[in-house]
């Protein structure tokens, strides 16, 4: 649907700008400093346009080009904060694993404690 606005816009946008050629025949003088030619009304404002139109793109282009570059620039320092954030999450994991594991060896160690004080308690009586 929206390609065919787009094509209905572009035929009005022709069908105006023949008609605005038609009424604009006449010659007008243009002055280039070194010279004087004269050419068709619609040839000059549309020449003006397209200049000004290049001159548009040039300068959108500068800006493109920068936002590209930044966007770029900030991609890879989200990738760099991707892989520390990683290798943080790596580092803590290994910490917890082994405070994990040392408090297992507690554990281990407190039951053979009470095992071992339980079977003493079962002697005495």
């Amino acid at each position: 649907m929206k390609r065919q606005w787009t094509t209905i816009i572009a035929l009005v946008l022709v069908i105006l700008i023949a008609a605005f050629a038609v009424m604009n025949t006449e010659l007008v003088p243009v002055n280039f400093a070194f010279t004087v030619a004269s050419w068709p009304l619609i040839m000059v404002i549309l020449g003006s346009l397209l200049i000004g139109a290049l001159i548009a793109v040039l300068i959108s282009t500068g800006t493109i080009m920068h936002d590209r570059k930044e966007i770029k620039q900030l991609k890879k320092e989200i990738e760099a904060s991707k892989s520390k954030q990683q290798e943080e999450i790596s580092q803590i994991h290994k910490e917890h694993e082994k405070e994990l594991s040392e408090r297992n060896n507690q554990i281990q160690q407190l039951k053979a404690q009470l095992t071992a004080t339980d079977a003493q308690t079962v002697k005495i009586d």
